[in-house]
């Protein structure tokens, strides 16, 4: 494993600690999933239940803390899907790659998304920006998605070829 990919694998599991520990006030019976909510507010009604009952400074050092952790599981998708590619052969190989940068889409699209559920709670919003804010979440949690599927699927694949090779 690079020195890279383990700083990143370790800052990725610090944010992940700290953003459920800090995000954990945030959780409630009306809001289940936290700031997962938020993400999905897609309209007035979702997102102004939402400011009557959370602390706004919990959810702004939500947010902020959020733009850290997007550096770093992007760093570490990234990485990881390359390094897994980079074993591959055929689609696996094709696929690990453009993961590899799929992996910054989806930190953009986190960006972007942080961006607006910011102005969503200091009430700059319209319907448009709810659904954008919607979609954002939405398509980054299926890139992030991709790229777990395609490491739970290339480890036993790499496995298998290893084996095929070793039997040769």
């Amino acid at each position: 494993m690079s020195r890279k990919l383990l700083l990143a694998a370790l800052a990725t599991l610090a944010m992940m600690f700290v953003m459920r520990y800090q995000g954990a006030v945030l959780v409630t019976p009306q809001s289940p999933r936290g700031i997962l909510d938020l993400e999905f507010a897609n309209t007035p009604a979702k997102l102004q239940n939402l400011l009557g009952l959370w602390d706004h400074a919990s959810v702004k050092w939500n947010i902020g803390l959020d733009f850290l952790f997007i550096a770093a599981y992007a760093s570490f998708f990234s990485l990881l899907t390359q390094q897994t590619a980079n074993l591959s052969t055929g689609f696996m190989r094709t696929a690990g790659h453009a993961l590899s940068r799929l992996s910054w889409l989806a930190a953009i699209l986190d960006v972007v998304e942080n961006g607006l559920m910011w102005f969503s709670f200091e009430q700059y919003y319209s319907v448009n920006s709810l659904v954008l804010t919607y979609y954002c979440a939405f398509f980054k949690f299926v890139l992030v998605g991709l790229a777990i599927l395609y490491l739970l699927l290339s480890v036993p694949a790499w496995l298998k070829r290893k084996q095929r090779l070793a039997g040769d």
